[in-house]
C-alpha cells in the first residue's frame, strides 16, 4: 500500500522512481493527458473541444505565431512577461492587438525599439523545444497547457527520484519536488526556467524526438494503467531508444514549477519539478474544507 496522501505515515527520505533517457539530449516535461496535441516536426493544427460552438472553433483557428522583434525585442518580451523568452505561440488576431499596443508602451516609456512580427508558418512543437533548449532552457505554450524544456543532456539514462513530506492536516505525504539527476556534479546554480500545466493530474518526462512517435490511444491508457498498480504511481513507455517516465504529482492538477540546477561551467546537474510548498498546502485544505461543507 502507498504511504502517499495518508497521514503520518512512514515514509523514507526519497523514493526511486524510475529512469528517463533522452538520446535527442533534450528533455520535454507535460502533461501526458496533452500528449496527442505533439505535433512534432509538422505545422500544429486547431485542438477543438467537443463541446466548442462555432466562434470558439473560428477563434482558435486563427491563431498564429509572433516574435518581438527590433534591437531590443528581447528586453522588451522580458519586461512584459507574455511568455518565455520572446517568442510569443498559438495567438488569436483580438490577443495580437493588445501585445501590439503594450509593445508599444513599453518601448516608448523605456525609448527601447520592439515590435510584434508575425512567424511566416505556424511553428511546429519540435522546433520550439529546439529554440527552448538552444536559450538554456524554459517552457512554452502548447495551443494552451505550458510544456517545459531543457537541452543540454549527454543522452544517458538519467535516475528519477522524489522528496516525499508529510504536510498533515487532510493533505497528508505529498511530493516535494521530482529530481531528475542529469550528472554527478556539484550544483552552483540553480535557476527557476518555467512552469508545466497540468490538468490531468499527471507529468511525463520525454525526449523531445520520441514524442513525435506517441500514439495516444494506446500509449495514455497504457501509462494510467502502471500509475494505478504502482505503489510510487509511475509508468514508462519505450519508444525507440528512449524511455518515457510519467508520474503522478501527488496534488493534483495545477502549474508547477521547473528549476535547472547547473555545474561551475554551466552543465546540467538535475532537473527538479516543485509540486509542494506551503501556498499549495493551504490550498489543499481549502479544497478540502469546502468538500466536506458541500
Amino acid at each position: 500500500m502507498s504511504f502517499l496522501r495518508q497521514v503520518g505515515a512512514r515514509y523514507p527520505d526519497s523514493v526511486e522512481l524510475g529512469v528517463v533517457s533522452c538520446p535527442s539530449g533534450i528533455l520535454v516535461i507535460l502533461d501526458p493527458g496533452y500528449a496527442d496535441m505533439w505535433s512534432g516536426s509538422a505545422e500544429p493544427t486547431p485542438a477543438f473541444d467537443a463541446s466548442d460552438d462555432a466562434a470558439t472553433r473560428a477563434r482558435i483557428a486563427s491563431a498564429a505565431d509572433y516574435f518581438v522583434g527590433g534591437n531590443d525585442g528581447a528586453a522588451v518580451a522580458r519586461m512584459a512577461g507574455f511568455q518565455a523568452f520572446h517568442f510569443i505561440y498559438d495567438l488569436p488576431p483580438e490577443g495580437a492587438e493588445k501585445i501590439i499596443q503594450r509593445i508599444a508602451d513599453l518601448s516608448s516609456e523605456h525609448g527601447l525599439d520592439a515590435h510584434l512580427e508575425r512567424e511566416p508558418r505556424r511553428i511546429p512543437h519540435r522546433e520550439r523545444a529546439q529554440r527552448v533548449a538552444d536559450l538554456g532552457g524554459g517552457d512554452f505554450v502548447m495551443q494552451g497547457p505550458w510544456v517545459a524544456v531543457v537541452g543540454g543532456l549527454l543522452g544517458d539514462e538519467m535516475r528519477v527520484h522524489a522528496i516525499p513530506h508529510d504536510y498533515g492536516g487532510h493533505v497528508g505525504v505529498r511530493w516535494t519536488e521530482v529530481v531528475v539527476a542529469a550528472q554527478s556534479l556539484k550544483k552552483e546554480s540553480s535557476a527557476l526556467i518555467g512552469y508545466i500545466g497540468v490538468d490531468y493530474g499527471m507529468a511525463l518526462l520525454a525526449d523531445a524526438d520520441a514524442l513525435s512517435l506517441w500514439q495516444h490511444s494506446g500509449h495514455f491508457p497504457h501509462l494510467l494503467e502502471q500509475l494505478e498498480r504502482n505503489p510510487n504511481e509511475t509508468g514508462t513507455v519505450q519508444l525507440r531508444g528512449a524511455r518515457l517516465l510519467g508520474l503522478s504529482t501527488s496534488w493534483g492538477d495545477g502549474a508547477f514549477p521547473v528549476w535547472l540546477d547547473r555545474g561551475g561551467k554551466g552543465e546540467v546537474v538535475a532537473i527538479r519539478i516543485v509540486f509542494g510548498d506551503e501556498k499549495r498546502r493551504q490550498m489543499m485544505e481549502q479544497v478540502w474544507e469546502r468538500a466536506a461543507r458541500a
